[in-house]
């Protein structure tokens, strides 16, 4: 039998807006699948000295064991929006060079990682070229989930809703909202106020997706909870 070409398994993780915990939740769910290797193949406001990764400010320790991963395709110094920052270089962000950087990602001794957790650059609408948008790695890249990172405060009704509906076409598999907890819980006293109407919902807008919460601080049960949800192979 001739070994898989990809990956079992990929979790595309979006967010809301910029800021709401994408790298923490990312961070979390390769730390808590020994499988999993961590990628953001598109990001600004580092150099290449900086990041060997991508993914997260200790990307090395967080990408997975073992994994030999290629320079990132689109790494920009300057700390502005992708799609700004590829243009002042005279770049250009194409959706093939990702998908084909993330299928290049393979172990040191050549053997396709059995997950990848890939990361974007701010919000799953946040543009990194003309037309073309954080979401559209969802096709690209062929995704078998992904996670939407929300932050629980405020808005973020809104947020996921409005997410959720800009999707439209592409929610062809469950969705994982993980409605992150941003500041300590006595700082936010609605938090569960929050998780009731977000759960509630999501089950209108796509009844088979789940909801979690990750508790302040506590990223890695959320993760954990959600390898179990899903499990870690590719779906039939």
């Amino acid at each position: 039998m001739n070994p898989p070409t990809r990956p079992q398994l990929r979790v595309l993780v979006l967010g809301t807006g910029t800021g709401v915990g994408k790298t923490v939740v990312s961070a979390a769910l390769v730390r808590a699948n020994p499988r999993a290797v961590g990628l953001k193949p598109i990001e600004s406001g580092v150099s290449d000295g900086e990041r060997a990764v991508g993914l997260g400010a200790d990307g090395a320790a967080i990408q997975g064991p073992g994994f030999a991963v290629p320079p990132v395709p689109y790494l920009f110094a300057e700390p502005i929006s992708p799609h700004l920052a590829a243009a002042r270089t005279g770049a250009r962000i194409d959706m093939a060079v990702v998908a084909a950087w993330v299928d290049s990602v393979r172990s040191v001794s050549g053997e396709v990682p059995e997950v990848v957790v890939v990361e974007s650059a701010g919000g799953a609408f946040s543009p990194v070229g003309p037309s073309l948008y954080n979401a559209d790695m969802i096709e690209a890249c062929d995704f078998d989930h992904f996670v939407l990172v929300a932050p629980n405060r405020l808005g973020v009704l809104h947020d996921v809703v409005a997410t959720l509906l800009a999707l439209g076409r592409n929610l062809r598999f469950p969705v994982c909202v993980l409605l992150n907890d941003v500041a300590p819980p006595d700082a936010d006293p609605a938090r569960e106020l929050n998780l009731a109407a977000v759960v509630a919902e999501v089950e209108v807008l796509s009844p088979s997706s789940i909801v979690l919460a990750v508790r302040w601080s506590e990223p890695d049960r959320a993760a954990s909870a959600f390898w179990r949800l899903v499990g870690s192979t590719r779906p039939v």
